[in-house]
């Protein structure tokens, strides 16, 4: 018995070591991606932004550039103001359980599976799914 304690110890130790070299190579392989995708969220963020109307603007002159937006990207549009409250949707409405507190990001919508949030610079947000082939007009 003794005499295989001292192997018992030398594989502990390997796998452990093994086990930490995995995770942390997962974690070195993750991380840049993160960070990559939160920055290209913010730059379409500050893109689609500068492309909506203000927000005092009445809601037909934000449902003509949403539209154009849904057309273009062909995707189901919410844009939802500073309190989160629906201001104009295009196609099938969209509604997440709660924003994300980071800023954009992808969430789960009920009924709709993932769904992009972006976090619009004047503080609205907009949701955005795949049109799944369905036409705006």
């Amino acid at each position: 018995m003794r005499k295989h304690l001292y192997l018992q110890i030398y594989f502990s130790l390997v796998a452990t070591l093994a086990v930490f070299a995995v995770v942390a190579s997962m974690l070195w392989w993750a991380g840049p991606r993160d960070r990559e995708a939160a920055r290209f969220l913010r730059g379409v963020s500050n893109l689609v932004g500068s492309a909506l109307p203000a927000a005092e603007e009445p809601d037909d002159v934000h449902k003509a550039a949403l539209q154009r937006l849904a057309d273009d990207f062909g995707a189901d549009l919410t844009l939802l103001d500073r309190n989160g409250s629906v201001v104009v949707s295009i196609g099938a409405p969209l509604g997440v359980r709660r924003l994300p507190p980071s800023g954009s990001n992808l969430v789960r919508s009920p009924g709709h599976g993932m769904v992009a949030v972006l976090a619009l610079p004047d503080g609205r947000h907009l949701l955005a799914d795949e049109a799944h082939g369905r036409r705006h007009r």
